[in-house]
């Protein structure tokens, strides 16, 4: 049995509207991911959406043709929009701040063991990666992260300088004490 409302086509003023709304979302994404999911329950998307809203991304499901006409608008690489990539249901994470891991840490840790999430490809600082690619970059930490870990890197060896020379001074000036305490008793 055939549903009728599958077989109507889209009014040509609401594909506008919706290329529109693609457009806007890609005019301020720094990075996207575009996946593929089949079967998964919307509920487990309804808690990745609010966790992403903390992270400054956004989750979309796209149609492939009105994707592919807002993204040849804004002149992206063709690979993102090929036809070997956009096909079947299409996902796309839009990722707006410069530092894309805690988005896509969020979106892998949540589907880390699903296999209904395929990984299509990710369009991110400006060069497209497969989708092998992109669960490595879950991996690595996030820019903050590693801002923390090199200032820390940083600051040791300087704590330990100064911990040096003030330990020996600091003793030196205990034991002068001494001596002229000493001194004055006898």
């Amino acid at each position: 049995m055939k549903l009728k409302f599958r077989l109507q086509h889209i009014p040509r003023e609401l594909r506008v509207k919706r290329v529109q709304g693609i457009d806007a979302d890609l005019e301020n994404a720094k990075s996207i991911i575009l996946f593929k999911s089949l079967g998964v329950p919307h509920t487990m998307f309804e808690q990745l959406r609010a966790t992403l809203d903390q992270h400054s991304a956004k989750l979309r499901f796209l149609k492939n043709t009105l994707f592919k006409i807002a993204a040849k608008g804004k002149k992206l690489p063709e690979g993102l929009y090929s036809d070997k990539i956009l096909f079947g249901p299409t996902g796309a994470i839009v990722i707006y701040s410069d530092d894309f891991i805690p988005a896509l840490k969020a979106f892998v840790e949540a589907f880390k063991d699903d296999e209904r999430i395929e990984y299509k490809i990710g369009y991110i600082e400006n060069t497209l990666y497969e989708g092998e690619k992109i669960i490595a970059f879950a991996s690595i930490p996030s820019r903050d992260q590693l801002i923390a870990q090199l200032a820390m890197v940083l600051k040791n060896p300087l704590m330990r300088l100064h911990r040096a020379l003030t330990f020996d001074t600091t003793r030196l000036v205990r034991g002068l004490k001494q001596v002229v305490n000493q001194k004055s008793t006898s």
